[in-house]
């Protein structure tokens, strides 16, 4: 986020006079579940409340709720804490779904659409007015604090609203390229399209009638950027769309880093007590034992005294450094990152914390072999079978590794 900021800043330093819109497409918050109560888990939860604050310091003007966002939305939009949320972070109020509602009074529901009006040098005179609507599949689970209405029949109802109010109707939504393209052939009053598709696969921009549609890109390492240009006599408006990656020649904004300093202790405090009370449980309960819970992470060290050779091959490979290579690039903090660069995450016995689990950071032996305690208990043949190329491409897709081939790649940890 500090490096979004930092391109941010340095895009208005250079393009003086210029307006911008700063938008976000959905799947903003952590939905990661506590393994117990299956409740939002209490680090994702303080984590998705340093996104609202590093939101409102930085100035989004629009943030679309997807269905992945609603665990956290039952917490921030009760109407108590939407209500200090109003006061401190305002950006909540620029949260934007016309087919998410809440359920009761008890909680807010997000305005369905908002408007902006863009102002600049650029522009001349005359103020650009953009109409943002905010859309999200259903997805796969209902949810106790809110309604996810068809987005379709949402969209035919709100847009015609929209419409005479503004210069361009601009939709973000999170939903499929299917739907995407029956929302723009209902609804040819669109201008613009920002669609989400929540899986890591990338569509080239494309048009639809008048409708431009751009997509935005899995994960936060590249930032979409569509720039509007408005034809002076005319008043036409063509679009240019490009993704900028965010790699280490931006600098980040040192403001928002601080930001992310301070969060990153925060969250990692509450994992720390996390864990200390779940050590505290499990001595409580005699009956928890290894075998009541079944197989747990033991980390490479274990293995290392019977399986000395193959120990030496993973120590030279970059899975032996892959919590390493986040911390590089800042993005320890993102579970969309960290689940792939430490062994056992989402899992009970797995990875939780740095200061936690140190010794289960990096892609460990049983990252592709499995928990490994029974087999330390009772060696035997039958453990740790893998099946390829299935457990690699999960990580090693073609957005987080462009250049992976099995053959190649396996020769180098191959033991």
């Amino acid at each position: 986020m500090a490096r979004r900021q930092g391109y941010i800043v340095h895009f208005k330093n250079r393009f003086r006079g210029a307006a911008i819109a700063h938008l976000d497409t959905g799947y903003f918050f952590s939905d990661r579940l506590d393994f117990n109560t299956r409740k939002l888990a209490r680090d994702a939860a303080v984590g998705n409340e340093w996104v609202i604050r590093a939101y409102d310091h930085i100035g989004v003007d629009a943030v679309n709720v997807s269905y992945h966002d609603l665990p956290q939305m039952a917490n921030c939009f009760s109407s108590a804490e939407f209500k200090r949320h109003a006061s401190t972070t305002p950006v909540v109020q620029r949260f934007v779904s016309a087919n998410v509602r809440a359920r009761s009074g008890r909680h807010q529901s997000p305005r369905p659409f908002l408007i902006k009006e863009l102002v600049g040098e650029r522009l001349g005179a005359r103020p650009l007015r953009l109409g943002i609507v905010g859309l999200t599949e259903k997805g796969n689970a209902s949810d106790p604090t809110f309604v996810i209405d068809d987005p379709l029949q949402a969209a035919r109802r709100v847009i015609p609203q929209v419409r005479p109010r503004v210069d361009l109707v601009v939709v973000m939504a999170y939903m499929q390229p299917e739907a995407i393209e029956q929302l723009v052939r209902e609804n040819p009053q669109i201008d613009i399209v920002i669609a989400d598709l929540g899986r890591p696969q990338v569509y080239p921009p494309r048009t639809i009638g008048k409708t431009f549609i751009a997509y935005t890109y899995y994960q936060t390492k590249l930032l979409g950027e569509l720039r509007l240009y408005r034809d002076g006599q005319t008043g036409k408006i063509r679009f240019s769309h490009r993704a900028v990656e965010l790699d280490r020649v931006i600098p980040d904004d040192p403001s928002t880093e601080q930001l992310r300093v301070e969060a990153r202790k925060e969250i990692a405090a509450m994992q720390e007590l996390i864990v200390r009370q779940l050590l505290s449980e499990r001595r409580r309960d005699r009956s928890s034992t290894r075998d009541a819970v079944g197989p747990t992470y033991v980390g490479s060290q274990t293995c290392q005294p019977c399986h000395e050779a193959a120990h030496r091959v993973w120590a030279r490979s970059g899975h032996a450094r892959a919590y390493a290579t986040l911390q590089k690039v800042k993005r320890e903090n993102d579970p969309q990152c960290v689940i792939c660069h430490v062994t056992g995450w989402g899992e009970p016995s797995g990875f939780v914390s740095l200061a936690s689990t140190p010794l289960l950071k990096d892609v460990h032996c049983e990252s592709c072999h499995g928990p490994g305690s029974e087999h330390v208990a009772r060696p035997a043949r039958g453990y740790g079978h893998t099946v390829m190329p299935a457990g690699c491409v999960s990580c090693h897709t073609r957005e987080n590794s462009p250049d992976f081939e099995l053959v190649s790649y396996w020769a180098r940890i191959k033991h």
